[in-house]
Order: C-alpha cells, then sequence, then structure tokens
C-alpha cells in the first residue's frame, strides 16, 4: 500500500518537505507507518516520534484526511490515504 505523510509547522522544517510518500506491507499499522517515518526522516525522531514504541509525543497528532485524528495506532491506513503530521495546536 502506498500512502503519503504531509507534514506541518515544526514537522515540516525537521522532515525537510512538506510531504512524503511511504510504501508500506498491507497489513501495516499507523504505528508501523510512524515507525517508517523515522526511519525515512531521522529527524523526527525523539522529538516527534518514539521509533521504539512507534508513538508520536503528546504534542502532536496524525490526520487522517484532514479531518480526524487517528487515536488507535493499530489501525490500518487505506491505499492512497493522505495523512497529516501536525502540532496538536496547530489545528482550527
Amino acid at each position: 500500500m502506498v500512502l503519503t505523510v504531509e507534514f506541518l509547522g515544526h514537522a515540516r522544517r525537521l522532515a525537510g518537505c512538506t510531504s512524503r510518500e511511504l510504501e508500506m506491507g498491507n497489513d501495516a499499522t499507523y504505528g508501523d507507518v510512524l515507525r517508517a517515518l523515522s526511519r525515512v526522516c531521522p529527524s523526527l525522531s525523539g522529538e516527534i516520534i518514539d521509533p521504539d514504541r512507534g508513538t508520536l509525543t503528546p504534542a502532536y497528532s496524525l490526520l487522517r484526511e484532514n479531518l480526524r485524528p487517528v487515536r488507535d495506532l493499530q489501525e490500518q491506513p487505506v491505499h492512497g490515504e493522505r495523512v497529516t503530521l501536525m502540532f496538536v495546536e496547530a489545528g482550527g
């Protein structure tokens, strides 16, 4: 499955890009997406992503299709989905 992660604010500065396309296995979870992000964008590790646990630090959130937060990191994304990594306070 392929999905796109968009970065906002500080996450964008650390990643050095506005978005990143990830190719994941069909059984991947959002936790797996975070682990993959920490590998391809190591500057996100520690400050935003805990790569060992596959979780976000409390100040950050993942949004599905810019609408709803991912609450269960064991949930599986959908092929072609766009998720946004953002600072929790940045929402409108």
